[in-house]
């Protein structure tokens, strides 16, 4: 590696390629955030395309703090990404049961019954 972070060194112009490096760069962050993890997401939270918002919400080694931050996002797809993750705890599951989507609102209150 030459220093400089995965995400600057990918080719800015394939537009993929770069959201992949920089999902990849932010995967690694997580991995080393330690305590701080939900501080540091909750900073750059904004910066993410829901792109890659809904990788994050579709990884089961996503922590369960930022599934809970993803579990308010502005995007329905994000938060039925969040609802199906398996790593999703059931608080997030409870309050998903909760959501403004009717769709996400019926699976989550289904899954709900089903683990009871």
């Amino acid at each position: 590696m030459n220093g400089l972070p995965i995400a600057m060194q990918a080719n800015q112009d394939n537009e993929a390629s770069y959201e992949l490096a920089l999902l990849v760069e932010i995967a690694e962050s997580v991995l080393d955030f330690g305590s701080g993890m939900l501080a540091r997401f909750k900073k750059n939270q904004a910066k993410l395309s829901e792109k890659q918002k809904l990788l994050l919400a579709q990884n089961p080694l996503t922590a369960a703090e930022i599934l809970l931050q993803l579990s308010s996002d502005q995007s329905s797809e994000v938060r039925n990404a969040v609802l199906q993750n398996p790593a999703s705890p059931s608080q997030v599951i409870k309050k998903l049961a909760a959501d403004k989507d009717a769709f996400i609102r019926a699976e989550a209150r289904m899954m709900i019954s089903l683990a009871a």
